[in-house]
């Protein structure tokens, strides 16, 4: 049975709080951050957990708007370094929280602790190939690895230890849920050893999308190829590992069976415990492996990508309660159509998502300077719908394209630059704001204290997000006259994205909590609700159960 100890002598860089920095220096990070999210992937991985500082935020909505939907956006002229200082300190609470429109001037509302965090981790994202190194470029991992510590582990950090109760228990995590083929080692200190990340941006450019089949055949070759090199990276081989992680749902069927076969194809030829995981839950739990100090539960966890927009209440590692769902298309779903509504570029290295933000972040053009369009309604604003903690993104992509149109009639034709970059601004005003109005809500009703919001997914790398998440907490401290600001958690935008870190963790907590192995014949889950978490296998699957 896996043991538990606690350890000492660790901090770093990590957790999102609030922090107060000039204008001018929140402005320089976010560039540097942008610049670096543009820069081709580095093979580099953070290793360890890290969290960042803490103290008292001084962003506050630039407008105020006049009814939910409604902002009316604000391009300042770049201010002086003198300004700038003169404005550091300013610590007053919004007086009424409001969406705070995208810019790229010196008065932007950035929360400095996210800029903190992620300046650390842009220039780190996981390999972006559409195809894996060749077989034969690929040595054999070496013979013997003992897996040196590349640090410490921190005050805060949990430490699962293998059966033996001396080392930290080593997990290989496999991941293959959707295009992106994922191989991972991690270790019971929370520490990544490897982390390798196979995606098909050249297969989904042809295709206009993730193609199933593709998909599959795609991940034949690749997920060996990830595994070899995962294993490889961490310097170990399948001896030294204690046990094989793979996600078993929800996904889509042909992407997981290819991930679920090579992992109990290993598992059996090794002689390891072989642990199913819950790709949602695994998304949750990330801030658990990066934060020096995670989250405690209760929590609320936003999970936002391509395929989920979900908002859960984590009462402990296993038990979770779905707040508000997602009632048509998924946020990251709707980033990527009106990304190609708007004949954006595609990026080598990022999906559609990451490119609409960039052009909703870039200075209007045009008329676009003085006169910007009207804000979009915000989704589900109707009095029926406004008590729903719910997410819809339908009908605001149908306003959006109406509204494209409206600017420029022929959608066929090439759009012009100043009308991609105010439709995408506006787009993401209206649909982050919906997001953040409906985690509002949910704060506001939920009759029980929330410690902590964590948001993962792959929209969660969204800067625009997580400013006006940070503007929001700050006003329910202030407006709910809460004792404690709720913390506000992102994993490193590397493991905020698909990777399988994040599912060999979630498998160390699995054996910790008592389980030995699961059985081979447990079946993949397409569809699979986290309040149903792991109910098909059987007691004897636990040490204790």
């Amino acid at each position: 049975m896996f043991a538990l100890r606690r350890a000492a002598g660790h901090d770093g860089l990590g957790s999102v709080g609030t922090a107060g920095p000039s204008s001018l220096h929140r402005l320089a990070a976010l560039q540097k951050l942008r610049g670096a999210r543009q820069q081709s992937s580095s093979s580099s991985f953070p290793s360890s957990p890290s969290a960042a500082p803490s103290s008292p935020s001084s962003s506050s909505p630039s407008s105020t708007p006049k009814a939910p939907g409604h902002v009316k956006p604000i391009y300042l002229p770049p201010v002086s370094f003198s300004t700038a200082a003169a404005r550091s300190h300013a610590t007053k609470a919004p007086e009424k929280w409001a969406p705070v429109p995208p810019t790229t001037t010196a008065d932007e509302a950035v929360a400095p602790a996210v800029l903190a965090a992620d300046k650390e981790h842009a220039a780190v994202r996981p390999p972006a190939a559409s195809a894996g190194p060749k077989l034969a470029d690929l040595p054999m991992p070496p013979a013997l690895s003992t897996g040196t510590a590349a640090r410490t582990p921190g005050s805060n950090t949990t430490v699962i230890l293998a059966e033996d109760g001396i080392r930290p228990i080593r997990i290989l995590g496999i991941e293959s849920s959707a295009d992106d083929a994922c191989a991972a080692v991690v270790s019971g200190d929370r520490r990544i050893l490897s982390s390798v990340v196979m995606k098909q941006h050249e297969i989904n450019k042809e295709y206009g999308g993730i193609h199933p089949i593709q998909a599959q055949e795609a991940h034949q070759s690749d997920i060996p190829l990830a595994i070899r090199q995962a294993l490889k990276e961490a310097d170990l081989t399948l001896d030294d590992l204690d046990a094989i992680a793979y996600t078993r749902g929800p996904g889509m069927m042909g992407c997981l069976g290819v991930g679920a076969t090579s992992a109990k194809a290993l598992a059996a030829a090794a002689d390891k415990p072989l642990v199913g995981v819950h790709h949602m839950q695994a998304h949750a739990l990330t801030a658990m492996l990066t934060e020096d100090v995670p989250p405690r539960f209760p929590f609320l966890t936003l999970l936002v990508s391509g395929g989920h927009t979900q908002l859960l209440l984590a009462e402990n590692i296993e038990t979770y309660r779905i707040i508000g769902d997602k009632l048509d298309n998924a946020l990251g779903d709707a980033f990527d159509k009106i990304a190609r509504l708007l004949q954006l570029p595609p990026s080598p290295t990022h999906g559609l998502g990451p490119v609409l933000e960039d052009y909703a972040s870039r200075f209007p053009l045009g008329p676009y300077v003085d006169q910007p369009i009207e804000p979009m309604r915000f989704p589900l604003t109707k009095p029926k719908e406004m008590k729903m903690v719910a997410f819809s993104f339908a009908g605001l992509m149908t306003q959006t394209e109406r509204r494209a149109k409206k600017e420029f009639s022929n959608l066929k034709m090439k759009i012009p630059e100043k009308v991609k970059r105010e439709i995408s601004r506006a787009f993401q005003v209206a649909a982050i704001g919906h997001v953040v109005q409906k985690v509002r809500l949910a704060i506001d009703t939920l009759d029980m204290p929330i410690h902590g919001l964590v948001v993962s997914g792959g929209v969660g790398s969204n800067l625009y997000l997580r400013e006006q998440l940070r503007v929001m907490l700050d006003d329910v401290l202030v407006t709910n006259k809460l004792d404690d600001p709720i913390g506000l958690y992102f994993p490193p935008i590397p493991l905020c994205t698909d990777n399988a870190a994040m599912i060999a963790w979630v498998a160390a907590l699995r054996l910790q909590n008592g389980l030995k192995s699961d059985p081979f014949n447990l079946p993949l889950r397409r569809k699979w609700s986290l309040e149903d978490l792991y109910n098909d296998v059987p007691a004897d699957a636990y040490h204790q159960k």
